[in-house]
C-alpha cells in the first residue's frame, strides 16, 4: 500500500470545496500536500454571488447543500485544522465563474488557524484555465507548481 505523506492532492473548483471540507470534516491520514484551484470555499457567499449573476436557479448549490447544511460544509467556516502543511491556494484573477475573494477569505481563516497557505493569484488567469492551459505547456502555472520546486512560480503572492 501507498503511504499519504507521499500524496499531493489537487483540486479545482466544487473539487477544491469537496476535497477541502473533507480535509476539515473526516478523519483522514496526512497527506503530504494539497494544490486548490479556484475553490468554492463558502457556499452561502458562493450562492449570493451566483444569484447576482443571474445563475443561481440553474447552480446545483441549493440541491446539493440545502440552506441548513451549507454552514457545515463550508471550509472558511469550520474549525479549520487537518490541512497538510505545503497548502497551495491558487485562483485566477479574472475568474467570472467563483470570485477571488473566496480563496484569499479562506487563506486568511486558514492562517488565522495557525496554517500557513501559500496563496497564488495568476492575474491573466480565468477560471479554466488551471484545467485547460494547465498541462499543454510547460510554462503553465499549474505544472510549474506541481514540478519540483512547488513555489519557484512567479504569480503574485497574497
Amino acid at each position: 500500500a501507498g503511504r499519504a505523506d507521499n500524496v499531493v492532492l489537487c483540486g479545482h473548483s466544487a473539487g477544491a470545496h469537496l476535497m477541502t471540507a473533507a480535509l476539515l470534516t473526516k478523519s483522514l491520514p496526512s497527506f503530504a500536500a494539497a494544490v486548490l484551484c479556484a475553490g468554492v470555499y463558502d457556499l452561502d457567499a458562493h450562492l449570493r454571488y451566483e444569484t447576482r449573476r443571474g445563475v443561481a436557479d440553474v447552480s446545483a448549490l441549493s440541491a446539493a447543500f440545502p440552506s441548513a447544511q451549507r454552514p457545515q460544509f463550508s471550509p472558511t467556516k469550520l474549525h479549520i485544522r487537518g490541512l497538510p502543511p505545503n497548502l497551495t491556494l491558487l485562483h485566477g484573477a479574472r475568474d467570472a465563474i467563483v470570485p477571488v475573494e473566496s480563496t484569499t477569505l479562506f487563506a486568511a481563516a486558514a492562517t488565522q488557524a495557525g496554517a500557513d497557505p501559500h496563496t497564488l493569484i495568476w492575474p491573466d488567469a480565468d477560471h479554466f484555465d488551471f484545467l485547460f492551459h494547465g498541462f499543454l505547456s510547460s510554462d503553465a502555472p499549474l505544472f510549474r507548481l506541481l514540478r519540483p520546486g512547488l513555489h519557484q512560480a512567479s504569480p503574485t503572492s497574497v
